[in-house]
C-alpha cells in the first residue's frame, strides 16, 4: 500500500454507522486469516468478538454464524451466539443456540459455561425451575469455579422466587462458604 502525502488523506468522521470499522483495511494483512477471509473460522470468531465488544449486537451473530459454517462444532461461537440473542430478547434462538453448545462440546468448562448462560436465560424468563436445573449441571462440572458463589445465589434466589425457603437458605449459605474458600485460596496465593 502506497502512503499518501497527509494533505491527501481523506478526513475521517465518526458516524453511527462507521465508528466501529477499523481505520485501515484488515483484509490488507498478509496473514493467512486475512488471505482465506471468509473460509476461516479464527477470523470470524475475532470479527464476532470485536463486533460483540463495540456492541454490534446483530453483526456480531452475523460473524459468529459465518464461524459456524467454518466450524458448526465451535461451541465458543454458539454460546457467544446464545449470549448475543439472549440481549436482544431473542430467547428461543438463544435457548437452542446454548443446547447447540453443549450437544457439540465434551469439553466441561465450556459446558459448564452453556449450562450458566441457559440458567440465566431461564431465571430472567421465569422459568424457575428449568433455571435451578440448568445452575445444578454448571455446578456439577465445575463445583470450585470463580462462579459458583454466584451461581449457588442465583439458584437460591429462584428457589425463593418458588416460595421453596428452605433449598433457598440452603444455595445461600453454599454460596457464602464457597466465596469464602476462594477468598482465602486468593489471599494465600498472593501471599
Amino acid at each position: 500500500m502506497q502512503e499518501q502525502p497527509f494533505h491527501e488523506l481523506p478526513e475521517i468522521h465518526p458516524t453511527k454507522s462507521n465508528r466501529h470499522q477499523p481505520l485501515f483495511n484488515r483484509k490488507d494483512s498478509l496473514s493467512t486469516e486475512y488471505q482465506e477471509g471468509g473460509e476461516n473460522y479464527e477470523y470470524w470468531k475475532r470479527e464476532g468478538d470485536r463486533l460483540r465488544v463495540a456492541k454490534a449486537y446483530l453483526e456480531a451473530i452475523a460473524a459468529y454464524e459465518s464461524a459456524l459454517l467454518q466450524k458448526p462444532t465451535a461451541c465458543y461461537a454458539w454460546q457467544q451466539r446464545g449470549d448475543l440473542l439472549k440481549r436482544l430478547h431473542r430467547y428461543e434462538e438463544a435457548i437452542a443456540s446454548y443446547r447447540k453448545a453443549l450437544e457439540v462440546s465434551a469439553n466441561p468448562i465450556a459446558r459448564y459455561q452453556a449450562w450458566n448462560g441457559l440458567g440465566a436465560l431461564f431465571f430472567t424468563l421465569e422459568r424457575y425451575e428449568e433455571s435451578i436445573f440448568a445452575y445444578k449441571q454448571a455446578l456439577a462440572l465445575c463445583p470450585n469455579s470463580m462462579g459458583s458463589p454466584h451461581i449457588l445465589e442465583m439458584e437460591g434466589i429462584a428457589w425463593s422466587r418458588l416460595n421453596r425457603y428452605l433449598e433457598a437458605r440452603d444455595c445461600y449459605e453454599r454460596a457464602y462458604h464457597q466465596a469464602v474458600e476462594i477468598s482465602n485460596k486468593t489471599v494465600k496465593k498472593t501471599t
